[in-house]
């Protein structure tokens, strides 16, 4: 990650990661839905796996942060904090559907919302934007 097109990306891919952590996770329930976000700080704090994202994202902006001011070191702390994030969100969706099964009917089964689609999505372009090297092209 070189120019200045990477760090954009890897900047616009942790805000999201942060929007989609408080975002619904999954949603469960006979005939009343219910919304599970990764974090829910009102009325009371609830983790379902969003503050440990929460965390590397936070670790993963200093990893940016540092990088920009020219740590090479940096760099490498950045890759490995957007795999880990990746890694921990991808265990989060195969839990969900791993839950599925355990109901007999489709109704009350836990299916995927929203927020853990942008936090993958994100997680995504977190790791393009940290793995892929821009390349100079010579006219």
């Amino acid at each position: 990650m070189r120019g200045r097109n990477g760090r954009t990306a890897a900047a616009i891919a942790l805000t999201f990661l942060v929007v989609g952590a408080f975002l619904p996770w999954k949603i469960s329930g006979d005939l009343v839905p219910y919304r599970t976000p990764g974090v829910r700080i009102w009325p009371r704090l609830l983790d379902n796996g969003g503050l440990a994202i929460l965390a590397c994202v936070v670790h993963a902006a200093w990893a940016l942060k540092s990088h920009v001011q020219g740590r090479k070191s940096a760099l490498r702390s950045l890759r490995a904090l957007a795999l880990l994030i990746l890694a921990l969100l991808v265990v989060k969706l195969a839990d969900v559907f791993r839950r599925g099964p355990q109901f007999n009917s489709e109704l009350g089964a836990p299916i995927p919302e929203v927020g853990l689609y942008v936090a993958l999505t994100s997680a995504l372009v977190l790791i393009g934007a940290a793995f892929i090297k821009e390349r100079r092209v010579s006219a």
